[in-house]
């Protein structure tokens, strides 16, 4: 059987030990929220780098509608979830599904001002819906965006 999870315990050392950790021939999804975007350059080898943008006010609706989401996926996609404190929670209803699953549980990111997050959800789901930002890199990755 395969090990369901690999979980670093922040962004450092997943940053120290990506380099060693093969993602040929594997398609990635990424589950992050506003704050804590993944670099893709650690997955250069990856057949595709996806992603999913969750809210950083995670709640049991939240959770609902990606489980929903993520469910009808093929199980050979690799999952990175970055949540913070939610990270392992996420893995263990993705693992349920037959997901392997990468859990960073901190991005030692600091929530400053509830208001200015919101404003940077809203903005980035304008950028999506629009297609303003297209020839962004990390745009044409999102394929998902899971708002309350």
């Amino acid at each position: 059987m395969k090990e369901l999870s690999l979980i670093f315990e922040d962004i450092e050392t997943f940053e120290e030990r990506a380099k060693n950790i093969q993602f040929d021939n594997r398609n990635v999804i990424i589950i992050e929220n506003e704050l804590s975007r993944i670099d893709s350059r650690y997955f250069q080898n990856a057949l595709s780098v996806k992603r999913v943008l969750c809210p950083i006010i995670y709640t049991e609706e939240i959770n609902t509608k990606l489980a929903e989401f993520v469910k009808n996926l093929a199980t050979d996609y690799l999952i990175v979830i970055s949540l913070s404190e939610k990270s392992l929670f996420v893995a263990k209803n993705l693992n349920s599904f037959g997901f392997q699953t990468i859990v960073i549980k901190s991005t030692n990111i600091e929530i400053k001002n509830i208001e200015e997050i919101e404003q940077i959800t809203q903005k980035i789901i304008q950028a999506k819906e629009t297609e303003e930002l297209e020839e962004n890199k990390y745009f044409s990755e999102l394929i998902k965006i899971i708002i309350p």
